[in-house]
């Protein structure tokens, strides 16, 4: 601007950076509050030397920060003011593009570099959004991390449920805009039924650490077996002191991996065989307080896997994976997928392993239903479920660059606005 004659420029129209950490070539945004301002007033001056008599100014910010809130706009006029500069009026840019509470989005922690799918009411009520960047679309579409100017609840109370044919579902106030496969956006009072959304299916760019007396793959695919086939078991006053896994008849072959895996921390592993059934039992106090590093619960319908499996590395987190597939999953060779279901009450499960599944490359689609059980008769609620490896070219395959819209209706719920440093105002549901 330094070489701008002065008085010579009509209009000057800006959006300064927000000093919220965002990655600029040749700008720190990390600023000490008074170095920031200084900053800005420097600006400001050399905007009223290139301004001619009359001239107008018009900058769009931000209010940042939560504790303590940055009245940014406050403070900015006040340095207009005392240029010289008089003020001829604001304008509130009310977006109104809300998400409900339970809206889980990817975030990444700044320090760890962590990736968790989190809901946005515990980002908002416990603070965390503050220490991390969400997975947000930039102005071509694609995915990107952006940090969070400022997270804060709204008067809304009615919003629009969106749910998918894959079983997922999102609640936003009637004016958030959705990306289509089309590549228009479109606000949720005009979705319809059969449109298709936009989505990511970029992989996260990370890959985490783990200690290292926990970080071989043989120990990683038992865990995951265990997610799908195990559970603690001998509880006494001294604690807990072994877990089990059952296995069907023709699952010997397991045994062997599950003894590979926990021998070298001292565990016994012994096995028997009751009707059909295969019970391995893992006999030492430590394997349960690894389990525990890993997966929350200790029966089937309680049992989800922690966002501690999203810290590992990669071939441990694949490893993983593929024991609960080879646990729970049945592999389609013909649509290259693998399939299986689990108790629909366990509503904790789909969310880290969805996450974990897309940092692989992978998709998992899921969607509720109703079973019967073979003893019982008694009908129960399952969540079933696809894992895709790849791109089919068959007509009917799944789009994983998009999911149709299979009902829209109508609920209240607690909505949150996500505020960025810059347009467009899009995140990437998790």
């Amino acid at each position: 601007m330094r070489e701008v004659d002065d008085n010579s420029v009509q209009l000057v129209v800006t959006s300064p950076p927000y000093n919220v950490g965002k990655e600029y070539a040749q700008h720190r945004d990390d600023m000490e509050l008074r170095d920031y301002l200084a900053y800005l007033e420097a600006a400001w001056k050399e905007c009223l030397r290139v301004l001619v008599p009359g001239g107008r100014i018009a900058i769009n910010v931000a209010n940042t920060g939560r504790k303590p809130y940055l009245p940014l706009n406050a403070l900015i006029a006040q340095q207009m003011i005392d240029l010289g500069f008089l003020m001829r009026g604001e304008i509130i840019w009310d977006k109104g593009a809300c998400l409900s509470g339970n809206t889980k989005v990817f975030v990444k922690n700044r320090q760890t570099r962590i990736i968790s799918c989190r809901r946005i009411s515990d980002l908002h009520d416990y603070g965390g959004w503050r220490s991390v960047d969400v997975e947000a679309v930039d102005a071509a579409g694609r995915p990107c991390w952006k940090p969070i100017v400022d997270l804060r609840e709204t008067k809304h109370q009615t919003g629009r449920v969106v749910t998918f044919a894959d079983g997922s579902a999102v609640t936003a106030t009637s004016n958030h805009r959705f990306p289509l496969s089309s590549g228009t956006l479109v606000s949720a009072k005009k979705l319809r039924v059969g449109d298709c959304i936009q989505r990511s299916r970029e992989t996260p760019d990370f890959d985490g650490e783990i200690p290292t007396a926990f970080a071989t793959e043989s120990l990683a695919w038992a865990l995951g077996l265990y997610l799908a086939e195990g559970s603690i078991s001998n509880r006494t006053g001294r604690g807990i002191l072994s877990i089990s896994y059952t296995l069907n008849k023709d699952e010997t072959k397991w045994v062997e991996r599950i003894r590979e895996a926990w021998t070298p921390f001292g565990c016994t592993v012994t096995y028997r065989t009751v009707e059909n059934k295969i019970k391995a039992t893992v006999c030492g106090h430590i394997a349960s307080v690894i389990v525990q590093q890993f997966i929350a619960g200790d029966i089937a319908r309680k049992k989800f896997p922690l966002d501690s499996v999203l810290r590992a590395p990669r071939s441990w987190r694949s490893a993983f994976l593929q024991g609960w597939l080879d646990g729970d999953g049945y592999f389609d060779s013909q649509n290259r997928r693998w399939e299986g279901g689990i108790t629909g009450a366990n509503l904790r499960f789909m969310p880290v392993m969805c996450a974990l599944t897309r940092s692989l490359g992978f998709r998992l689609h899921h969607s509720a239903g109703w079973a019967t059980a073979d003893r019982t008769g008694k009908r129960h609620q399952v969540i079933r479920w696809k894992l895709y490896l790849s791109e089919s070219s068959h007509h009917n395959a799944v789009n994983w660059n998009a999911v149709q819209i299979k009902e829209i209706s109508e609920r209240k719920a607690r909505f949150f606005d996500l505020e960025l440093p810059d347009a467009p105002h899009l995140f990437v549901v998790a």
